[in-house]
C-alpha cells in the first residue's frame, strides 16, 4: 500500500464506540467501529497500566472526552502500539493530542506505519518487568497487510 493510497485521519474523529471494560487491574478495553466505504467493521482498544505512571495504548482510537479522561486518570500516555497497516487510521491525530508519546510497531509493519508518523521503537520497547509485548511469530519479520495479533503478558 503505498502512501498516494493510504488516508490516514489528521484530526480527532471519534466513531461509534461503548464503555470502557476492566479486564483486571490496570488493564481496560474498549470496542468501537470504524465506518467505513464498503460497510461498518469492528475494531478495540486496550490500555495497559506501567510503571512510573505510564500507560500503553493497544491500537489507538479516538473516544469522545469523557472516556478519554477515564484513560488518561490511568497515567501518562507513553506508548502508542500500531499493529499494522489495517490500524494506522488515526495515529496521526493521536501522536498530535499526546507528542511525547512513543509510537511502537512489529518490526515487520515499520515501514507502512512510517507512511503515518515516525516509529520510535519496534518489538518488546515497554520497558517494564510486569508486562511484556511479544510479537506473533512471523509478525516481526512480515509486512502484516491488515493487522495482526501480538500477545501481552502480565507477570
Amino acid at each position: 500500500m503505498g502512501s498516494q493510497m493510504a488516508k490516514f485521519n489528521d484530526n480527532w474523529v471519534v466513531q461509534p464506540h461503548g464503555d470502557w471494560l476492566s479486564l483486571g487491574e490496570g488493564i481496560l478495553t474498549i470496542a468501537g467501529e470504524i465506518k467505513m466505504p464498503l460497510g461498518n467493521f469492528p475494531r478495540r482498544m486496550t490500555a495497559v497500566a506501567l510503571s512510573g505512571d505510564r500507560v500503553a495504548v493497544w491500537s489507538p482510537m479516538p473516544l469522545d472526552e469523557p472516556h478519554m479522561a477515564e484513560l488518561e486518570a490511568m497515567g501518562k500516555i507513553a506508548l502508542l502500539i500500531v499493529l499494522g497497516v489495517g490500524h494506522r487510521l488515526d495515529i496521526r491525530s493521536w501522536k498530535k493530542r499526546y507528542p511525547e508519546a512513543k509510537v511502537v510497531c512489529p518490526s515487520g509493519a515499520r515501514e507502512a506505519v512510517e507512511e503515518a508518523v515516525p516509529v520510535d521503537g519496534v518489538d518488546d520497547v515497554l520497558a517494564d518487568d510486569a508486562v511484556h509485548l511479544n510479537c506473533a511469530p512471523g509478525v516481526a519479520t512480515k509486512k502484516p497487510f491488515s493487522g495482526s495479533s501480538g500477545r501481552r503478558e502480565r507477570r
